[in-house]
């Protein structure tokens, strides 16, 4: 399997179909931060893996930011596994990576490169071939009776980019509690410069004018990612979030 970097001015009609790592306007946002930010493809499988390199130190390392995308079809594990090798020779030679990384949990590898270590991982993937009411019944009815109550009890939702504030709030602070790393609020300020409100839905939940919840959600046409969210330190209701 022969991988070769995209031109990616001349490929932007198929970038809009995979997820949004790969988007032009995210790709110029990572190299506005100082990475390094390619997309790395078979042209003739049509298989495409994003790929963010920094320098850590005196070495580059490389990250892939999502799991290999197709514009046709589905992809095996046989081949992704042949493409995954194939991209992190690439990385390697042509960037002088001395390790990969995946990226963060948005996707999941079905395989990954000879001689890698890795774990199990899992996330949830909800249809959007369904209705509302479908997909709201298919959840747990505790969590169905949460949400009702806090819809009852009046919740507000705002949207938009004037939550980023209230929103982060929530954000950190869970992280806090949790003891886990976090972004800064100037990295969810220049996602939403970036993508605007096409390719970002940053929402907060409010009770009695308080913020309770919020979420940052990025997507396409392709998919929606539920990668950043948070609650208050003490939320006054539980189906806020």
């Amino acid at each position: 399997m022969e991988v070769k970097i995209l031109n990616e001015q001349a490929a932007i009609s198929i970038l809009k179909q995979l997820p949004y790592p790969f988007c032009e306007e995210y790709i110029a946002f990572e190299r506005s931060r100082g990475f390094g930010y390619y997309i790395i493809c078979d042209t003739e499988e049509k298989i495409f893996i994003p790929l963010k390199v920094s320098k850590r130190q005196i070495f580059y390392v490389g990250v892939f930011t999502h799991a290999p995308a197709t514009t046709s079809g589905s992809i095996s594990a046989d081949k992704e596994r042949d493409f995954v090798n194939a991209a992190t020779a690439l990385s390697a030679n042509q960037f002088k990576c001395i390790r990969i990384e995946p990226g963060s949990t948005i996707s999941v590898f079905q395989s990954y490169p000879d001689g890698a270590k890795a774990v199990e991982l899992g996330l949830f993937s909800v249809g959007f071939d369904k209705t509302e009411d479908e997909i709201f019944a298919a959840f747990n009815s505790t969590y169905r009776n949460e949400i009702r109550n806090a819809e009852k009890t009046g919740i507000e939702i705002r949207y938009g980019k004037s939550e980023l504030p209230a929103f982060y709030d929530c954000y950190a602070d869970t992280h806090k509690r949790q003891g886990a790393a976090h972004e800064p609020l100037q990295f969810f300020e220049g996602v939403f410069n970036a993508l605007g409100e096409e390719k970002v839905l940053c929402a907060t939940a409010y009770v009695n004018g308080v913020a309770d919840a919020a979420v940052f959600l990025i997507y396409t046409d392709y998919a929606g990612y539920y990668m950043y969210a948070g609650s208050a330190a003490k939320t006054q209701l539980k189906g806020s979030t």
